[in-house]
C-alpha cells in the first residue's frame, strides 16, 4: 500500500464502533430521562394531586389518647389526713407545621391558648428568641450583594431592574395562567406563585395568602433545580453572552440554585445573580399578592 492508499475497510469499522458507542450513550440518557420523568411524574401525583388525601391521613394519625394509669392511690396518715393523692396533668405540645397556614389565624390560635393557660408574651417569647435573633443578620445577608456590587447597578440600574420586574412578572403570571386553565383550587395556585424566590420569602408570602407552604418549597427546590439544568443550554441556543444577562435571569428564575450555577459560569454572572435574589424576593412579595388578587376580582 502507498502513501496515498486509502484503507477504506479500517476507516469503515471506526466509524461502526464510534455509532454503536454513541447508539449505547443515546440509550442510556433515554432511560436515565425516561427514570427522572416517572419519579417526577409520581412526586407530583403524591404532593400536589394527593396533597389533600395524604394530609387527612396525617392529621387523622397525629391525634391519639394514650390513657397513662397512675401507679399508685391516695395516702393518709394515721389520722386519717391524706398526704399524697393523684392529680390529672395535661400536656399540650404545638407542632408549628400543623398550626394554620395562614398568619393572622395562626396568631390568633396562640394568643387564645396563651389565655386559656394564662401564659404572658414574656415567657412565650423565651421560647423563640434564640430564633428571632438570627431573623435580622439573614434579611441583611440579602443586602450584601447589592452593596458589594453597587457600582455595577448604578451603570446599569435600567437594564437590571426592568429584567428582574419582568420576569418576576412573567413568574407569578404564568402560575396563575397555567393553575387556571388546569382548574386547580385557590390553596394551591397561592402556594406556587412564590416558585422562584428564596425559600424563606417563599413561606411568608404563602402563608399570608393561606397557602401550603409544604408545596411551596417543593416547587422552589424544582424550580431552582430545573433553571440550573436548563439555563445554560437556553443560552447557548438563544446566543446569551452577556453576563448581566444570564446573572439575572438566573437570579430571578431559579434564587440560589440558579446563583450557584451562575457562580460556575462566571464571577460577574454569580454576583449579578446574589444581586437579583434578594431584588426578585421583594418584587415578588408585592406582585404575588396583587395580580392574584386582582385576577380573582377578574373572574368574579
Amino acid at each position: 500500500m502507498n502513501l496515498f492508499e486509502i484503507d477504506f475497510n479500517k476507516d469503515k469499522k471506526f466509524v461502526g464502533e464510534d455509532f454503536r458507542y454513541r447508539r449505547k450513550l443515546l440509550i442510556i440518557l433515554f432511560v436515565c430521562v425516561f427514570v427522572s420523568a416517572l419519579l417526577l411524574i409520581r412526586l407530583f401525583y403524591l404532593q400536589i394531586i394527593k396533597n389533600k388525601y395524604y394530609s387527612g391521613l396525617s392529621r387523622n394519625n397525629k391525634e391519639q389518647i394514650i390513657p397513662i394509669e397512675a401507679h399508685r392511690g391516695e395516702i393518709y396518715d394515721r389520722n386519717g389526713v391524706m398526704v399524697a393523692e393523684n392529680v390529672k396533668v395535661y400536656v399540650m405540645y404545638m407542632i408549628p407545621v400543623y398550626l394554620p397556614k395562614n398568619y393572622f389565624e395562626r396568631e390568633e390560635l396562640l394568643y387564645r391558648v396563651s389565655k386559656i393557660f394564662n401564659i404572658d408574651f414574656d415567657t412565650y417569647n423565651n421560647g423563640g428568641q434564640f430564633i428571632n435573633i438570627f431573623l435580622g443578620p439573614a434579611t441583611i445577608v440579602l443586602a450584601v450583594p447589592l452593596y458589594k456590587k453597587l457600582n455595577l447597578l448604578k451603570e446599569n440600574f435600567l437594564p437590571i431592574f426592568s429584567g428582574i420586574l419582568v420576569g418576576s412578572l412573567v413568574s407569578v403570571l404564568s402560575v396563575i395562567s397555567i393553575a387556571t386553565f388546569l382548574g386547580l383550587d385557590n390553596s394551591l395556585t397561592v402556594s406556587l406563585l412564590s416558585k422562584s424566590v428564596t425559600t424563606p420569602i417563599g413561606i411568608e408570602i404563602t402563608n399570608s395568602l393561606g397557602g401550603s407552604s409544604s408545596i411551596t418549597v417543593l416547587a422552589i427546590v424544582l424550580s431552582g433545580i430545573i433553571g440550573a439544568i436548563v439555563g445554560p443550554t437556553v443560552f447557548k441556543v438563544l446566543k446569551i453572552n452577556n453576563p448581566i444577562s444570564r446573572g439575572v435571569s438566573l437570579g430571578t428564575a431559579s434564587h440560589a440554585v440558579g446563583t450557584s450555577k451562575a457562580l460556575e459560569i462566571g464571577e460577574q454572572e454569580g454576583a449579578m445573580s446574589s444581586l437579583s435574589i434578594g431584588v426578585a424576593g421583594i418584587v415578588t412579595v408585592f406582585l404575588a399578592p396583587l395580580c392574584y388578587s386582582l385576577l380573582s376580582i377578574f373572574i368574579k
